[in-house]
This record gives C-alpha cells, structure tokens and sequence, in this order.
C-alpha cells in the first residue's frame, strides 16, 4: 500500500464525484472498472 486514507473519505469523496464504490476500488487496485468486474464471483451484478 502506498498511501492510507480513511475509507469514509474516500466514500464521500467518491459522492461528490458521483461514482460508485466499485469504480473506486478498481481505480485503487490500478485495474479498469470492466476489469475489476470480471474479477468478481458475480460479474454481472452492479
């Protein structure tokens, strides 16, 4: 891990921006959100 940040930041952040937790996390893991799916046990659920 290269940075920390408090996980309620990062979730209220992500509201301003209007993207989703999932989108947040790909972008964390350094994967595309389609990617970041795919790796899921149910890549169809949004």
């Amino acid at each position: 891990m290269r940075y920390r940040a408090n996980v309620f930041v990062i979730e209220k952040f992500a509201r301003l921006v209007r993207m989703t937790n999932l989108q947040v996390d790909a972008i964390m893991r350094g994967e595309s959100f389609e990617d970041a799916m795919q790796t899921r046990r149910v890549p169809d659920a949004r």
